[in-house]
């Protein structure tokens, strides 16, 4: 989290806890900026989402170590090591359902790609044969030739299956 998003977090943080607010504007200037540098620093290795994420569990009270509302959270020096800890849990689950989601399409893809597609290529190979046939031969002929390469039923024993249509619909006569 850069020093923007950091002022950013900090003024939502401060609006759901005012508290917080109201102990920082205690706090002398010449020590105030200081700590807020210290907790952008330590903020500053994760992102403004999981942050805000963190912050908003807190709010919530789905985080047991955190007090809930209206009990003075005593250790407020400590607020942005909080906010950390659980913004690395925040990111931690995130990148893990990314990947679970990118293991889902990247199984889709191989399915379609190895037997559940109806059509011998996928389209995506369709549309690179087109890509590099079309600088040498034109666009005409790189579309017919992909017509046939489409029109190309699987042998025996290969993966995919016979189409059921025809192409004509996506490109024409």
């Amino acid at each position: 989290m850069n020093r923007p998003e950091f002022d950013t977090w900090l003024d939502r943080y401060c609006t759901l806890f005012p508290e917080t607010s109201a102990w920082i504007s205690r706090i002398p200037d010449n020590t105030r900026g200081p700590m807020l540098d210290a907790w952008a620093e330590l903020l500053s290795e994760v992102e403004y989402r999981d942050a805000a994420a963190a912050t908003d569990r807190m709010f919530a009270g789905d985080d047991p170590q955190y007090p809930p509302l209206g009990i003075l959270f005593g250790d407020r020096e400590k607020t942005p090591s909080h906010v950390r800890r659980l913004a690395l849990m925040s990111r931690n689950s995130r990148l893990a359902r990314e990947s679970e989601d990118n293991e889902k399409r990247r199984t889709a893809g191989d399915r379609r790609l190895y037997g559940t597609s109806r059509y011998k290529h996928s389209m995506g190979e369709l549309f690179r044969f087109l890509m590099v046939q079309k600088d040498e031969v034109g666009w005409t002929e790189a579309v017919r030739r992909m017509r046939e390469m489409a029109d190309k039923l699987p042998d025996r024993g290969e993966r995919g299956y016979r189409p059921a249509d025809g192409y004509g619909e996506l490109f024409g006569g």
